[in-house]
């Protein structure tokens, strides 16, 4: 499986910031490496982006994406792991216990 090279990404933000009048900020996202361990071997869920896209064309990714104002609002039967919860809110930023949550619901939802 091909990486991104420096170059590219060099390029692609490069492309972004031309095409934009305003700073390109960060936005929070999520992903999930799901495994299936069978006998000696280890298979992982991925898919391959579209030709077309702008970002990473034709690239094999783990799921996920981005965080939408919807995620948290999806209802839950349970609540996040204190552990987990702990670990999300103290990530970059001023992440609340609401978007904690947000962030691991849309790791589950986008994939």
């Amino acid at each position: 499986m091909d990486g991104m090279t420096k170059a590219e990404v060099d390029r692609i933000e490069r492309s972004m910031i031309a095409h934009s009048d305003r700073p390109i900020r960060p936005r929070d996202a999520a992903t999930l490496i799901l495994l299936d361990r069978k006998d000696d071997d280890v298979l992982v869920l991925m898919g391959r982006r579209h030709a077309g896209h702008a970002f990473m064309p034709g690239k094999f990714v783990f799921p996920g994406g981005r965080t939408d104002p919807a995620d948290s609002r999806i209802p839950v039967v349970a609540a996040l792991h204190p552990e987990q919860e702990a670990r999300l809110i103290a990530g970059p930023g001023r992440t609340s216990a609401a978007r904690a949550r947000a962030i691991a619901l849309s790791a589950i939802r986008e994939t």
